[in-house]
């Protein structure tokens, strides 16, 4: 539970640092010259935030797929067996 708890702050703590960049860009004049810095690394905080969220996504898939198969092959054990007896 702790490690799913710290998971969350930190997407959160993330997502409201990329706000405020966002913010800080559009309505900050003093900060002109550092614009095309701060998108820089609001873009890749969001695209490493994305292959992040992919990679934990095709990481689920892959256990649950396993998951199925292991299922699929003990009920198929269970029918075998019954069949026999």
């Amino acid at each position: 539970m702790r490690k799913v708890l710290h998971s969350y702050v930190f997407r959160v703590i993330i997502a409201a640092l990329l706000v405020i960049a966002m913010g800080a860009i559009q309505y900050e004049p003093m900060i002109s010259g550092f614009k095309f810095w701060i998108a820089f690394v609001v873009i890749v905080c969001v695209m490493v935030y994305i292959v992040t969220m992919v990679g934990s996504m095709q990481k689920k898939l892959s256990l649950s797929d396993k998951a199925l198969k292991a299922i699929s092959e003990k009920t198929t054990e269970n029918t075998n067996t019954e069949k026999d007896n």
